[in-house]
């Protein structure tokens, strides 16, 4: 069995997902789910500008 680091070991660096993956406020739920799809994540950065907004999990807009 792999083993792997306690958590409390870990920075939110070390675990985070790179290069973030985001989407205009503006784009169809559609177009998120694809997007999310195609790059093989769970969480989607909503962003209005270089402002975020929310971030969208897959569980959210899943159909």
């Amino acid at each position: 069995m792999e083993q792997y680091p306690a958590p409390k070991m870990l920075t939110a660096g070390q675990i985070m997902t790179s290069p973030f993956i985001n989407m205009n406020v503006e784009v169809s739920v559609e177009e998120a789910a694809t997007c999310m799809a195609m790059n093989r994540v769970k969480t989607l950065l909503v962003m209005n500008g270089e402002k975020l907004v929310e971030a969208v999990l897959f569980t959210d807009i899943a159909f």
